[in-house]
């Protein structure tokens, strides 16, 4: 029986099955415009739709607002708290807290991203990445979590893949962070391996991420529904693993967004391999130097052929001449048959980090052998006693990146600096000069964690609960920034920063940085608009507000 489709092609001599003429797309829509110029009924549905997803993006808005503003008390003070002196027990109570509102936050996110995804509302951004960069940070922002399970952590960019590339980094992150993160959350021992290559598709470059590892696998009942809504990986009641099952979900769609896909792989019981493209749109850099041969000599031990392969691909891609020796027993053999031979000896240790110094106590009792670079898992210390004893020169965190060769070479040349140096990691501080900032805000427990965030940071900091005593603070003090919230009662932060841009005179400009629950698309474009300089997004992020003052605060 013809549908209805059928019936109304039909009627102007047009078949479903046969792509129309232009005359025939013309006699379509003369048709469709008569019959529906009448119908009040479909165009009141119409009006209801659109009135419907306006009110879901206004209650996504309002609910984005709402969750995030506690969550930024909570995180925040936590990690003030953090920092101060506490005894172990406390300290675990803190790292706690800490957790739970990340895994939190993570939770609210998805489900923002899979509503607005659902209301169409998520546009791309269209800007620059460096698809290398962002997969080595993807790794080491996981690579705590991997070591705290005893697995190793690899990221391989491979020759031809551009140091600059067309794209919407944030979504790429977001997605390369899913599969990482279920990477590690599903493998209880063996490695999680990220890999950026150039493939060829049908004549069109695209750009392939492959994140490969040795966990659970997935059973054949779950391979076909792995990217539904409210999926997970593991379904069983005694499921060891928490989420909401939307990260694939909301990683395929923004996938697709992206015109790419991801697809993937698996044999349970022995792991899987995630592959996620995207359309290649490189820009060519003609004032990129020559890259500078190297001539250093590796010898790279490592038993897990994978991983020898993985940290080869890294070490061949900057030129290094390199050997691989599978065992503590072949690489004495390698290093006593050949003295001189080799300039350094390369072991990761980041998943068992005892044996990979018990292996270099071995190899530095061959008279003649060369100092060793280590990878170690993030936080480890060691006697500087027993380091000098195994000819360790230099430690680093894994994963290995190729911002590490300088320390690789460094390690070849015998430099030798302590263990904890690498491991410390200092109060950031922007500037030796005092500066002043002003935070607007109406929380009071936000006000504190502003502020004491800005004093961490070496600033003198004060706070106000609304938009009209900014102006007031403003024009009384000379503040070199100025973090505004945007929904506040008496003023709100728009119309504080309008007002605050038609005031200044004589080239004076105040940095003003836009600090929001809010997390809705146009969100930013407003602030913007209203004449704001920059956006964070709440929970605060030390490192992010770092970033951000180091871009509008100058000496």
């Amino acid at each position: 029986m013809p549908s209805a489709v059928e019936k109304l092609l039909a009627t102007i001599g047009l078949r479903a099955d046969t792509p129309p003429t232009a005359e025939g797309w013309g006699r379509l829509m003369a048709t469709l415009d008569e019959r529906l110029a009448g119908d009040d009924a479909f165009w009141d549905a119409m009006d209801a739709s659109e009135s419907a997803n306006r009110l879901k993006n206004e209650f996504l808005g309002v609910m984005s607002h709402e969750l995030r503003t506690p969550l930024n008390g909570i995180l925040g003070m936590a990690q003030l708290l953090r920092d101060t002196e506490l005894d172990e027990e406390r300290r675990d109570w803190v790292e706690t807290i800490l957790t739970s509102g990340e895994s939190l936050l993570t939770i609210v996110n998805a489900i923002l991203d899979f509503s607005k995804l659902e209301a169409g509302s998520l546009a791309l951004v269209d800007g620059f990445t460096g698809p290398g960069t962002l997969a080595f940070d993807t790794v080491q922002l996981f690579a705590a979590a991997a070591h705290q399970k005893g697995l190793r952590v690899c990221c391989v960019v491979e020759q031809g893949v551009p140091e600059v590339a067309g794209g919407d980094d944030r979504r790429i992150r977001q997605v390369l962070a899913n599969l990482v993160g279920n990477a590690i959350k599903f493998t209880d021992e063996g490695h999680v391996i990220l890999r950026v290559r150039i493939a060829h598709d049908n004549g069109r470059d695209r750009l392939r991420f492959e994140v490969e590892d040795t966990g659970v696998g997935i059973e054949p009942a779950m391979q076909r529904r792995m990217f539904e809504s409210f999926v997970q990986g593991d379904a069983s009641e005694t499921r060891r693993h928490g989420g909401t099952g939307l990260g694939l979900a909301i990683a395929k769609r923004l996938a697709r967004l992206m015109d790419g896909d991801i697809s993937f792989t698996t044999t349970p019981g022995s792991g899987s391999t995630f592959v996620f493209d995207v359309p290649l749109r490189s820009y060519d850099d003609d004032d990129a130097p020559p890259a500078t041969p190297r001539s250093l000599r590796v010898l790279l031990v490592e038993r897990v052929p994978s991983v020898a392969n993985a940290h080869l691909g890294v070490l061949a891609g900057l030129g290094l001449s390199v050997q691989i020796a599978s065992t503590a027993a072949e690489a004495k053999e390698k290093v006593s048959s050949a003295v001189g031979a080799f300039e350094v000896i390369f072991i990761d240790g980041s998943g068992d980090v005892e044996g990979a110094i018990e292996t270099c106590e071995i190899l530095a009792t061959v008279p003649g052998s060369p100092p060793a670079f280590l990878l170690g898992p993030s936080g480890h210390t060691a006697s500087a006693t027993r380091t000098e004893r195994a000819k360790i020169a230099v430690v680093v965190h894994a994963p290995f990146r190729p911002e590490h060769l300088a320390r690789l070479e460094a390690a070849a040349e015998g430099v030798r600096p302590t263990m904890g140096q690498l491991v410390a990691a200092k109060t950031p501080s922007v500037s030796k000069a005092k500066r002043r900032a002003l935070v607007v805000e109406d929380n009071t427990i936000n006000q504190r964690v502003a502020v004491r965030t800005l004093e961490r940071l070496g600033f003198d900091a004060e706070a106000v609960g609304n938009g009209r005593d900014a102006l007031d603070a403003i024009r009384k003090t000379r503040f070199d920034v100025v973090f505004m919230d945007c929904q506040m009662p008496l003023m709100n932060g728009y119309e504080a920063t309008r007002r605050l841009r038609t005031e200044e005179q004589n080239g004076r400009h105040v940095p003003v940085i836009a600090m929001t629950a809010q997390a809705m698309p146009g969100d930013r474009e407003r602030c913007i608009e209203s004449g704001m300089d920059d956006y964070v997004s709440k929970p605060l992020r030390l490192n992010e507000l770092e970033q951000k003052l180091a871009q509008w605060v100058h000496d």
